[in-house]
């Protein structure tokens, strides 16, 4: 009987080897996220950028409303994070300004980061000649990583704590620790003018969503895992191909022996001296 064995493994071996390299090769898929409902204004409401398992957080969209939208991110740390609302979209704004053309987009935003107890990191409103907001990577951008609280709102509110502002306004044209007088105490609010409004988009890097704490059961596994539950595959499909092996080798030394058997018997039944040719 024919018998896969070893040689016919290696066909499956070579196709499960090839669809784990690719598998290896696939970029993990960046993610964006876009408002759907109205973000808070506090460290409780917050909107959590969460999905089933954590990936890369390239953009967060939204729209103001004389509000602040504050969301609640994971950082990589070792100062990778980034956040800027400058783009090839809000650096048309002063030419359409100009031009007389309508522009739905917030036209002097201001950005913010707090680490997860609600204590000010860094802030910016305006940078490099543009009313766009820029926090850049370096610098003040956190060490730690973990969960963060990253708020944009009109250049017209600030955050402040029990003791004051977080950030200094006054340095509007500068990145900025928490150096105002509420600098020393977590987000407690924000104060001023609520009038800016318009659609916003963030960019983000060293930024990622947070891995929901129940994932749905049928979401798709990892290419990781993938690869793990194909090198179990291996080993069952090489233990198998042994196995049958043994079995054809074991069954053809039965085979031998039998047939041996019956030759010395039907020698030894008819005396016969020309056993060698049968």
């Amino acid at each position: 009987m024919k018998t896969p064995g070893i040689k016919g493994s290696v066909k499956w071996l070579g196709a499960i080897l090839g669809l784990s390299t690719f598998l290896l090769m696939q970029p993990t898929q960046a993610a964006s996220f876009t408002e759907i409902d109205d973000a808070g204004e506090s460290l409780l409401d917050a909107a959590p950028v969460t999905s089933a398992q954590s990936t890369p957080l390239d953009f967060i969209t939204g729209v103001l409303s004389g509000d602040v939208d504050l969301f609640k991110i994971f950082l990589t740390g070792n100062q990778q994070f980034s956040a800027t609302t400058r783009s090839a979209e809000t650096d048309q704004i002063p030419i359409d300004q100009l031009l007389g053309i309508p522009v739905d987009l917030v036209i002097d935003p201001k950005l913010y980061l707090f680490d997860a107890a609600g204590n000010g990191v860094y802030s910016n409103d305006d940078l490099f000649g543009s009313t766009q907001s820029v926090l850049p990577s370096g610098g003040l951008s956190p060490f730690a990583a973990g969960i963060y609280f990253l708020g944009i709102s009109g250049s017209g509110l600030s955050p402040v704590s029990a003791n004051g502002e977080i950030f200094p306004s006054s340095l509007f044209d500068r990145v900025v620790g928490p150096t105002g007088l509420g600098g020393g105490a977590p987000l407690a609010g924000f104060q001023g003018d609520r009038t800016a409004s318009g659609r916003y988009q963030i960019s983000l890097t060293g930024a990622q969503t947070i891995a929901a704490a129940n994932p749905p059961a049928a979401s798709v596994p990892e290419p990781a895992v993938t690869l793990g539950l194909l090198v179990l595959g291996i080993g069952l499909i090489v233990s198998q191909a042994s196995t049958q092996s043994s079995s054809a080798q074991s069954a053809s030394t039965s085979i031998n022996t039998s047939d041996r058997t019956k030759r010395l018997e039907y020698r030894s039944h008819i005396g016969s001296d020309s056993w060698d040719g049968i």
